[in-house]
Formats: C-alpha cells, sequence, structure tokens
C-alpha cells in the first residue's frame, strides 16, 4: 500500500493516509507533560485498545520528537499551546479523519497524551477507527463541522455565538460548513506549501532513525524527493493562538493531525501490531503497560 497525493484525496482527507505498509521488508528530550485528565476511555477501552505506549529508553523520545515535529522550534511552539490551555482549563481534541489508532500511540510516545481530550476521527475504516463499543462518538465518514457541533453541544457551548476557538486544519475544504453548523469555532488554514521553520535541518532528518524506518519500511514519501508530503504548520498561527488562550479569548480548541499537529501526511500504522516488533528491532524498544 502506498500514500496517495493530496489531489486524489482531498474529499476525505485521506483514506491514504491510513495505508502506511507495514509488511515487506533536548531540553524537553525526556520529560513528559504531567496533565491532569488526557485521553479517556474512548481512546482505549472503548475502540478495544489496550495498553499504553511508552519508549523503555526515555532518551529515545527526543529523536521521535524531532522525527514527528521536524525542528525544535515547532515542538516548542506547540507545547506552549498545550501548556497555556492546560493552565486555562482550555479542551483541546485531534480531529482528523486519519489513522486513529496511530495517532493515539504516537501522543503515547510523544508523552502528549495527557493534553488532549479525545482524538475524534472521522475516517470510516474500522482499522484505523474501531466503533466505539459504547456507542458513542462514532463519527465516521462525518464532516469535521457536524462532530464539532456535537461536541460543542456536549459540553453546553454555543456554536452560533461569537468566536470562542478554532479549528486547525491544512485542508481548506473542511470550512465548508463553518458558517452554517458552527461559526464560533474558527478555521485557520494553516497549510504553509512546505515552508520550513528557520531551525529546519535536512541532514539531520535524512539520519533520523524514525524517519529512517518510516522511508525504508513503512511507505512513508520521503522529504527529499519528489512525491513528498509534508507542511509545517507557521509558528506564528500556533503562537498567536497562544496568546489569544492567555488572553481569555478561547474556550475550546480543535486540532488536525496529519500536517498540522505532526508534519507528515500519515500518523505512523500503529494499528498493526507487528510494529512494535519493528521499532524494538530499531532500538527502540516499546513498552505496552
Amino acid at each position: 500500500m502506498h500514500y496517495k497525493s493530496k489531489k486524489s484525496r482531498r474529499g476525505m482527507k485521506r483514506h491514504g493516509r491510513s495505508s502506511r505498509r507495514h509488511g515487506g521488508g533536548s531540553r524537553h528530550g525526556s520529560r513528559r507533560m504531567r496533565m491532569k485528565g488526557g485521553l479517556g476511555p474512548n481512546d482505549s477501552a472503548n475502540i478495544g485498545l489496550q495498553g499504553t505506549y511508552s519508549f523503555a529508553n526515555p532518551a529515545v523520545q527526543q529523536e521521535f520528537k524531532m522525527f514527528t515535529f521536524g525542528t525544535q522550534m515547532q515542538y516548542d511552539a506547540w507545547h506552549a499551546l498545550l501548556v497555556a490551555c492546560h493552565g486555562r482549563g482550555v479542551p483541546v481534541y485531534i480531529l482528523t479523519s486519519g489513522n486513529k489508532v496511530g495517532i493515539i500511540r504516537t501522543l503515547q510516545l510523544l508523552g502528549l497524551d495527557t493534553a488532549f481530550v479525545e482524538v475524534l476521527c472521522t475516517n470510516p475504516k474500522q482499522s484505523v477507527n474501531p466503533r466505539n463499543l459504547s456507542g458513542q462518538h462514532n463519527f465516521q465518514a462525518q464532516h469535521k463541522y457536524r462532530v464539532i457541533q456535537q461536541i460543542m453541544a456536549e459540553r453546553g457551548l454555543n456554536c452560533q455565538g461569537p468566536p470562542i476557538g478554532y479549528l486547525m486544519d491544512d485542508g481548506a475544504h473542511n470550512s465548508d460548513l463553518a458558517p452554517a453548523l458552527c461559526p464560533s469555532i474558527q478555521f485557520m488554514n494553516i497549510l504553509s506549501q512546505q515552508q520550513t521553520p528557520p531551525d529546519y535541518n535536512m541532514a539531520a532528518m535524512l539520519a533520523n532513525p524514525f524517519y529512517q524506518l518510516n522511508v525504508n519500511q513503512l511507505g512513508l514519501p520521503a522529504i527529499n524527493g519528489p512525491n513528498a508530503q509534508f507542511n509545517f504548520t507557521p509558528i506564528p498561527n500556533i503562537s498567536g493562538v497562544t496568546g489569544q488562550v492567555n488572553a481569555g479569548q478561547i474556550q475550546i480548541l480543535f486540532v488536525d493531525f496529519d500536517q498540522t499537529f505532526q508534519m507528515w501526511e500519515g500518523a505512523v500504522p500503529f494499528e498493526h501490531p507487528s510494529l512494535v516488533g519493528r521499532f524494538n528491532a530499531a532500538g527502540a524498544a516499546i513498552n505496552v503497560a
């Protein structure tokens, strides 16, 4: 299985996000973001997902962060936003059409799973977005703003009032129902046309062991190749939202994952249990507890 181009999958941002093949051939380095709450049963027991992933060697986490975010400045900007939201009691959701299982496991390995309330997923595929056994939050094939509308109602927030939050997303097609369904959650298009942060280091990325594993074994298009699919959310956008959170202007936040929170188009395909063995063999042993 291979990645699909953006042009081929904008209508449902992307079935291909879950299609990475799994067969065939610093200063924040080890510190875990400890926050009250975090991912709950809708991201574990209710979807048949057991245990929590962590790296056996915490020092490995820094390399995984640099693979996920691309640069330290990019990670620091997102980290500052999550800390601000935690301090202000602003709930943050991942809202994705990608690989829910892969995203949950990635957040756990990053030590950021406690920073999010839930991973809300619209992907129609059971393998990457298992149906919720509780009957709640089964958003398969729904528009993102219909999901937002339901979450806002559950939290007692007004969709038709003044702006109180954002959906930060790289897919402009996700904004088409925003004015009608929930104008209080503004759409922020963060597509940067592959512009890189000032501290981006191509050589360091090419040498990153997680990049090598994903390109050589898991179907990720090479960042320096003709089919590269990546995006850095502009740091001024992230910092601007952080400022609004600190000013008390934001009450809730929805963040896309692929090419938004992480730089890549497609989460690591952790829906395949064999991937733990691949990480172990690559010197990045994963504990499942």
